[in-house]
């Protein structure tokens, strides 16, 4: 039995209400017996879509997207959710169905809907405005492509290159390494250390009116660039852990995956499907150093010891051991390392694809890696349980035997 961390009853409350008061006052200066403009209108018509960066509540929104049977998502939290508006680090494209530049989302209006000014916000809104014949033609008959870059620190095409009918998604993104460096991201986000976020989707034409908000019908989601990696002990271990270190990571990172166009190929409506199927890494970005994890203190006073790092291959025919991460962790008063590999320590569910106990995994975007460690005075290792995640998932450890 799946079972939610959070109570999203009054966000959702909110939210409708908010949505509501949106689309009853988003009009742009046409009367009610107005038509869509001709060519050469300086009339204007409003466009806009949803984004979402974490998951919300399907029970009593129509505006997310179908949670899976086999599992529930969790919205994530803070800065895991955080979009740049106000440095305006962000860039919204048209595409067309072949993934050729048709033009900018001009002089875009984002806005939180679900937690105002909190970078908590899972949930936006966009918003712009068309004009022209052949823009608004091409919106009304579609389909056309929404591309969203969020996070990019800069790494962005300059607008001068963007040339219509030439330039490609494959371009943007072979344009968008970041360095990740030396230096855990982590425990805690913050501005400094925000994620890069993609989104595509493909809508169907919209039937334009002029006195409203035209919504496409498609949302936007938004996946983060890294991984996230925790740690924590289970109440029934006898020895607090000390410290933890990542050894191996990627010291570089695409903003967004290679190869993924259309929202089809990362939102699958099935929790062992979701995200995307490959890691994108940049050439060079392995480093063997050694990365101390940062930890926060919770209500409790149990560590979580918490680092975003970006994806890693760790699988292969031809992989050798020396070239995987893993973990290093150390208790107090125990001088042994205890090294945690990034595998399934139990049989793992059905829904993540895995086979069998033992099984290597790949450290991929926007998944989340939550291990769980205890260590008991009769014993002489450490037992192990991992449950791994589409990001922002719920803890399912009755599903991964962990009871």
């Amino acid at each position: 039995m799946f079972k939610t961390k959070f109570n999203f009853a009054s966000i959702s409350r909110w939210l409708s209400l908010c949505l509501t008061s949106l689309l009853l006052c988003a009009c742009s200066g046409y009367d009610m017996e107005d038509e869509v403009p001709d060519a050469g209108s300086s009339k204007k018509l409003s466009l806009g879509f949803y984004i979402n960066v974490g998951e919300v509540d399907n029970t009593s929104t129509n505006i997310s997207r179908a949670t899976p049977a086999d599992g529930e998502y969790d919205p994530g939290a803070g800065y895991e959710n955080f979009i740049d508006l106000e440095g305006g680090d962000f860039r919204i494209y048209f595409f067309s169905v072949d993934n050729k530049f048709i033009s900018t989302f001009t002089n875009p209006v984002i806005e939180r809907v679900d937690i105002q000014n909190s970078p908590s916000s899972k949930t936006y809104v966009a918003r712009t405005s068309i004009e022209g014949k052949d823009m608004i033609e091409q919106i009304k008959n579609g389909p056309t492509k929404i591309v969203m870059l969020a996070n990019w620190h800069g790494k962005y095409l300059d607008e001068a290159s963007l040339i219509p009918g030439e330039t490609t998604i494959d371009q943007l993104v072979n344009n968008a390494i970041i360095d990740y460096g030396t230096e855990p991201w982590g425990a805690v986000l913050d501005y400094e250390h925000r994620i890069p976020l993609y989104g595509v989707m493909q809508f169907p034409g919209v039937n334009l009116v002029p006195v409203m908000l035209n919504l496409t019908g498609v949302d936007l989601h938004l996946l983060r660039a890294f991984a996230k990696v925790e740690v924590i002990q289970t109440e029934e271990s006898a020895a607090n852990i000390e410290s933890v270190s990542l050894k191996r990571h990627n010291t570089k990172a695409y903003c967004a995956p290679l190869g993924v166009y259309h929202q089809s190929q990362y939102i699958k409506h099935t929790y062992g499907g979701d995200y995307t199927d490959n890691p994108s890494i940049p050439a060079d970005a392995i480093s063997d150093t050694e990365l101390n994890v940062p930890f926060y203190t919770d209500e409790t006073g149990l560590r979580h010891y918490v680092i975003y790092v970006p994806e890693y291959k760790n699988t292969g025919a031809n992989m050798m051991s020396a070239d995987k991460t893993h973990l290093n962790i150390k208790l107090e008063n125990d001088d042994r390392n205890y090294k945690v590999e990034f595998k399934y320590y139990q049989v793992p569910p059905a829904l993540t694809g895995a086979v069998k106990v033992g099984q290597y995994f790949d450290l991929m975007r926007n998944f989340w890696y939550k291990f769980e460690v205890t260590k008991k005075i009769s014993d002489v290792d450490m037992d192990i349980q991992v449950d791994v995640l589409p990001y922002g998932i719920v803890d399912l450890r009755p599903s991964f035997g962990l009871d």
